[in-house]
């Protein structure tokens, strides 16, 4: 009886083990190369005097969690969606607006203005989970086309078809 009991309790350790995987939580260090919230707006201006605001109408965390039965990668992610209307040229446009930011074996970050050129960049090499990931990546993270990055800061610079707009600090 004891020897069952001993098979059993292995066994379903065993399948306990191999069939989840260990939590992790989206690093805190590369939240803040997007540090917003919802309902935030952020303001932009030009060198023309104009200027523009996003508003922050999602930012989404999410982390790997224990499954049973099934293995999930050490995959977690941050994702925020931000949406303008602005006038130029007396035209009225509007933008959606999205920045992720994914970490499994390396660091991949993005940021999408509709109908804009994709700016994108693949960190290889660092290894996402262990502190101090934000000093191998840098304070200033540039993609193209001219779109600029700043920790603790967010979105500073990008580009649309007009022209260049910058954060208003």
């Amino acid at each position: 009886m004891k020897r069952l009991s001993l098979t059993l309790l292995s066994l379903v350790v065993t399948v306990v083990v191999f069939t989840s995987c260990s939590r992790h939580d989206f690093p805190d260090e590369l939240k803040a190369y997007y540090p917003y919230y919802p309902n935030q707006t952020i303001y932009f201006h030009n060198d023309n005097g104009e200027t523009m605001n996003f508003t922050i109408t999602d930012y989404i965390v999410s982390n790997c969690d224990r499954h049973w039965g099934s293995k999930c990668p050490d995959l977690s992610d941050l994702n925020f969606h931000a949406i303008t209307k602005y006038s130029f040229d007396d035209i009225e446009k509007s933008y959606k607006v999205e920045g992720w930011i994914s970490v499994q074996n390396t660091v991949y970050i993005s940021y999408d203005v509709t109908n804009m050129p994709h700016g994108e960049l693949f960190f290889k090499g660092i290894e996402p989970y262990k502190s101090g990931v934000s000093s191998r990546i840098g304070d200033t993270i540039k993609m193209n086309p001219n779109t600029i990055i700043v920790r603790n800061e967010g979105v500073v610079q990008f580009e649309d078809e007009n022209c260049i707009w910058y954060l208003t600090k």
